[in-house]
């Protein structure tokens, strides 16, 4: 979940909204930051997420912050989640081509459970890819680095940790698999034939929606800095390609629409040299090279996964026209896959 600049949208929950509440909240924080203190904080707005609302604060010395409340957390969770946050910062501030910055807990408090993140102004890159028109675009070779240290960041991310052996792990990654297989239009037999070929790593379910961008100083002049704000901390282990296609499928809808609708050819051209440079990256830091026949197949057969699930919806929905066109779509792009290559 990326906490951006979002006044208003959806609220509720157990969170704090009159100034009296917040400030006390805020003042009996653990591990406060010096710059928390001796404030009066003010709410400006309130959105939610599937896991989480998030109150946007101000305190009376200009300092705004992000309060996330999340749901169903315990006193534990919300001391788990600033310690993740804490070593994926770590993570994140050594990478071969950068830094991604993470901004850091500034406190948590465990009755409510809750912690306060700082409140950054920036856009989604993928949004921003999307928009011709985004100042970013008026850089490409600057853009193209952009998105390879999303993909060095996420191969980071995949290979920080060596997957635990045990067969439940392995279990909950085949059913995943397999339910993929079922949504993509295949066999779960399939999956006899993949697991094992596939490597499971600590599936974050990290997302396009993590990776914001904002202009900031630097030596040479204004430039953009890439930001991963409130990561997620969800400890899963799953197949590589399941988040990585995330991502592959963020740029395919960024730039040509919902990726089953027709596109241009110099937007596919733009899809697929960010594509390279996404994969590029990722094979910098990423415990695979994905430089093979199946790990091609791979991405595509998650993508498909994705958007199969998508169309069913509709489907069940009776959403007809929407979905008749995009279901033929769906249909050749899966006949065109086709089996797996030899593995």
């Amino acid at each position: 979940m990326t906490v951006s600049r979002h006044d208003g949208g959806e609220g509720g929950g157990n969170t704090a909204a009159e100034p009296a509440e917040l400030t006390a909240l805020i003042a009996h924080m653990r591990d406060r930051a010096p710059e928390l203190d001796s404030a009066t904080w003010q709410r400006i707005g309130e959105w939610g997420s599937f896991f989480a609302n998030f109150v946007h604060t101000r305190a009376d010395t200009g300092l705004e912050l992000a309060i996330k409340f999340g749901k169903g957390w315990t006193a534990a969770d919300a001391e788990y989640v600033a310690a993740e946050i804490g070593r994926v910062r770590k993570l994140f501030s050594t990478l071969p081509g950068g830094t991604v910055d993470v901004p850091p807990v500034l406190g948590y408090s465990t009755d409510p459970a809750a912690i306060a993140l700082p409140f950054v102004d920036g856009d989604n890159l993928f949004a921003a890819l999307g928009d011709r028109h985004h100042p970013v675009h008026s850089d490409r070779e600057q853009l193209l680095r952009i998105v390879e240290l999303a993909g060095e960041a996420l191969g980071a991310y995949h290979a920080a940790e060596e997957p635990p052996g045990d067969a439940a792990t392995r279990a909950v990654a085949r059913q995943d698999m397999a339910a993929a297989a079922r949504r993509a239009g295949y066999r779960t037999s399939l999956v006899d034939r993949l697991e094992s070929a596939v490597p499971v790593v600590r599936g974050y379910r990290l997302s396009h929606n993590d990776f914001t961008i904002r202009q900031q100083a630097s030596a040479t002049g204004h430039g953009w800095g890439l930001v991963i704000l409130d990561p997620p901390h969800v400890r899963k282990f799953d197949h590589l390609h399941r988040d990585l296609s995330a991502f592959t499928l963020a740029l395919h809808r960024a730039l040509v629409g919902e990726r089953y609708l027709p596109s241009g050819h110099l937007q596919r051209i733009a899809r697929d040299e960010l594509e390279a440079a996404l994969l590029t990256g990722y094979r910098i830091t990423g415990p695979a090279r994905l430089d093979t026949p199946l790990d091609t197949w791979l991405l595509r057969f998650y993508e498909l996964s994705r958007i199969g699930s998508q169309l069913s919806g509709k489907l069940r929905g009776r959403r007809w026209r929407q979905a008749i066109p995009n279901l033929r779509w769906w249909l050749g792009e899966r006949r065109s896959l086709g089996v797996p290559p030899t593995m």
